[in-house]
């Protein structure tokens, strides 16, 4: 049988076509005795179509795609995705940043339990995890800049003493 969307050949009692998916139509059962030809010419079909679907079902690539309950992407609803990879709404990500941003210790540790639990919505532990990196980051140029006026201060102090002052 060949299939009339991709045109590949597929086993006579397939429901379905292995490449695309494609229905079969309802196929007749004809009653009735046939030739010594006909028979002949079934038998050795049947044997090629064995052999080939030996072969195709042997090849890796040609096994079936796995179904992961959503295909088409135009199907895809924020109802139909579990609940760990549904969106937050732009009000849950203020929530959280003032949640991380004004409870000065508890917000941390609040965003370090977010960003490395088990079970959470991914973007949930995701915004945690950038909540905590842009942290560091801030930390970072914090500390260099508290350390670059420093340096500036006791080198400003050091030529006021040194030349005394402003004259």
């Amino acid at each position: 049988m060949i299939c009339s969307k991709c045109g590949s050949n597929c086993a006579n009692d397939t429901k379905f076509c292995p490449i695309c998916g494609t229905a079969f139509p309802a196929q007749d059962v004809f009653s009735g005795a046939a030739s010594q030809e006909t028979q002949a010419a079934d038998t050795s079909s049947t044997q090629y179509t064995q052999g080939y679907n030996q072969q195709y079902n042997q090849n890796p690539y040609n096994q079936p795609r796995q179904d992961y309950g959503y295909t088409n992407p135009q199907e895809l609803t924020e109802s139909s995705l579990p609940e760990n990879l549904r969106p937050l709404s732009p009000w849950a990500y203020l929530g959280y940043w003032l949640l991380f941003s004004m409870v000065p210790c508890a917000g941390i540790i609040l965003a370090f339990v977010f960003a490395f639990g088990n079970g959470e919505n991914v973007n949930k532990r995701n915004f945690a995890r950038f909540y905590l990196i842009t942290l560091a980051i801030g930390f970072i140029i914090s500390l260099f800049l508290v350390i670059l006026m420093t340096t500036l201060g006791f080198t400003f102090t050091n030529a006021l003493y040194q030349y005394g002052g402003f004259y």
